[in-house]
């Protein structure tokens, strides 16, 4: 009879060390002794087989696990293949260990160096080119619309200055046309052709241009002269009748004057003026 106390007894540490048999990737094939695999840049599928050797336990009863870099061990059970599929470009380190019985040989692991060539869009060159083209691209862009800004900033004000000096020769134009009616204003016959003698152009230019800048004929421009002019003649109680304000801003009749200063202002001139 013999007393056994599994407490006290020590555990044999049994060596299961593994031996990768061979790698196949598409054409490429690599068997026994190899440390470290190039794999073509076309190939991401990785087919790998592999063993352990002990003669005191079953070999059916072993059990396999691998690691690539460091992730955690994925169990691959009694399988004595493995199929890696889409792996990454760059260096990687496959290791593969054995168990038998709930325990692992973490001493005699087995490890092989892979590296997996890249494309050219996964190699750091061209990381390094699409971040310059990048940096390229928005210092150009901003190159391009600080730009254009000077350049819009630059027309908008030539066009002010333009549209002032289009302003600018507009009132001078007018001005002259209006001293001129002023200094005459009591004489009923101020023509066209004077005026056109006054800015120094032909009369169909002369009716051209002020039809562009007022909306008026020469004639209607005429007498919005001698209009305003009677209105400020009347504010001011210049003359006692309307016949005399009348006359004095080149108009024949009073009664003419009346209905067109009322048409203008659309009021009657008698409401200006002390009768």
């Amino acid at each position: 009879v013999t007393n056994v106390h599994p407490d006290t007894v020590n555990r044999v540490s049994l060596s299961l060390s593994t031996k990768f048999k061979s790698i196949t990737a598409g054409d490429s094939a690599w068997t026994t002794n190899f440390t470290g695999l190039h794999i073509p840049k076309a190939q991401r599928n990785v087919h790998i087989t592999y063993t352990a050797f002990n003669y005191q336990v079953n070999a059916r009863n072993m059990q396999f696990a691998y690691r690539l870099d460091n992730d955690v061990w994925t169990y691959l059970g009694a399988e004595r293949e493995l199929l890696l599929t889409n792996i990454r470009s760059g260096a990687h380190h496959l290791s593969i260990k054995a168990g038998i019985g709930g325990y692992w040989d973490e001493e005699h692991i087995s490890i092989v160096d892979i590296y997996v060539e890249p494309y050219f869009y996964e190699a750091s060159w061209f990381y390094g080119l699409l971040i310059a083209l990048g940096s390229s691209i928005f210092i150009g862009l901003f190159v391009w619309g600080t730009q254009k800004r000077r350049i819009e900033k630059e027309q908008y004000e030539l066009e002010l200055k333009e549209q002032e000096h289009i302003a600018s020769e507009r009132d001078v134009f007018l001005k002259k046309l209006q001293d001129y009616i002023e200094e005459h204003i009591d004489q009923p016959s101020i023509s066209v052709i004077e005026l056109a003698d006054v800015v120094n152009m032909g009369e169909r230019n002369l009716r051209r241009k002020v039809k562009k800048l007022t909306d008026l004929t020469p004639n209607q421009f005429i007498r919005e002269v001698r209009l305003k002019k009677a209105y400020q003649i009347m504010e001011a109680q210049q003359f006692g009748t309307i016949a005399e304000v009348a006359y004095s801003v080149g108009f024949s009749t009073p009664f003419y004057f009346s209905k067109v200063f009322e048409e203008r202002f659309e009021f009657h001139p008698s409401e200006l003026i002390d009768k």
